[in-house]
């Protein structure tokens, strides 16, 4: 029972780290806030449309701007287009590093250090099997890390979660408590209740390994463990609503209204009809016909777009690709 209620405390602490790398992750696929809460005042928009008033108020663009992207891409590509290389003192040593890390440690090391941008931590996991020393990327969401309480902080044991779906179709969360010596591996199953005593067909409930450590190595992006994306996420979040307002107002506010007085027509139909047919309107000897004109200013806002614009290359430490800035300054950048 102590065990079940130390493997939940640490998945309840463990969920607003998961959240803010999710965050980090979406906004990386240009998935950002704006596409879910969109750039209009809801709740006073919700009200309008309760009393049919401001029926002008219907377009609802919600355009998000990957910047986070161009920014952790950047970064990834300066420290990384060449991974770093081992030098141990002797040449045959080093050849043999080489041959062991294979022809994905490249990529590797960039995917590491994307995680590591987008969620302030990525996580490298080794393990040895028949076939030798092998290493993997883990989704830093699915590690829960245990330090040391001493001021060294040395990570003393892994608890990974991750779902899993059955052959039934049933999914459920299988942990595995990785120490120095083994690894335990448990369930959640469906109904909630973690089963201690869980293993898969031909593999013990405790694993032995031979890597006389923790085999999971953290890669901070930072020394807060922070991620790129709380450097300008405001800032991101203020040009999706501007650049999505701006086209809510194109969309919306028509570029002539007609105003009429004493119209000789039955219909609105009738109206517009001879408008387009025959570039003419039908008024009473008294009636006639104003036009206004919506003018939708776009300097200031060009203005806000372009200071916060330049604020996120300042904040994200990148550079502006923008060729007229930049020119083909290509090795520069």
């Amino acid at each position: 029972q102590t065990i079940k209620k130390i493997i939940n405390k640490l998945v309840a602490e463990h969920q607003e780290f998961v959240k803010k790398a999710t965050t980090g992750e979406k906004y990386y696929r240009n998935t950002n806030d704006i596409k879910e809460n969109g750039a209009l005042n809801r709740q006073y928009d919700d009200y309008l449309k309760a009393n049919n008033l401001n029926p002008l108020r219907n377009a609802d663009n919600r355009i998000s701007h990957n910047w986070h992207k161009l920014l952790v891409d950047q970064k990834v590509s300066y420290g990384f287009s060449y991974p770093p290389m081992f030098d141990v003192g002797n040449q045959n040593l080093n050849e043999k590093i080489t041959e062991v890390l294979g022809d994905e440690y490249g990529k590797l090391i960039k995917d590491l250090a994307v995680d590591a941008s987008n969620c302030g931590v990525a996580w490298l996991h080794i393990w040895e099997d028949e076939n030798g020393f092998n290493y993997a990327v883990v989704d830093p969401k699915q590690v829960i890390p245990i330090y040391s309480s001493d001021l060294k902080k040395e990570l003393v044991a892994v608890l990974r979660a991750y779902e899993l779906t059955g052959d039934d179709g049933i999914s459920y969360q299988r942990f595995e408590y990785w120490t120095e010596k083994d690894c335990t591996f448990f369930i959640r199953e469906s109904n909630g209740e973690i089963n201690l005593e869980f293993a898969f067909e031909g593999v013990p409930n405790i694993l032995k390994h031979k890597m006389a450590m923790v085999p999971f190595i953290p890669l901070y992006n930072n020394s807060t463990h922070t991620s790129d994306l709380d450097l300008y996420k405001d800032l991101i979040d203020a040009y999706d609503k501007v650049v999505s307002g701006f086209a809510n107002d194109l969309d919306d506010v028509q570029e002539v209204i007609f105003v009429i007085s004493n119209y000789g027509g039955e219909s609105r139909e009738e109206f517009l009809t001879d408008l387009k047919k025959y570039k003419t309107i039908k008024v009473d000897a008294d009636g006639e016909v104003n036009t206004i004109r919506a003018e939708i200013p776009h300097e200031a806002r060009n203005a806000f777009l372009e200071m916060v614009k330049k604020q996120i290359f300042i904040s994200g430490m990148g550079v502006n690709p923008d060729p007229e800035k930049f020119g083909n300054a290509s090795g520069v950048s």
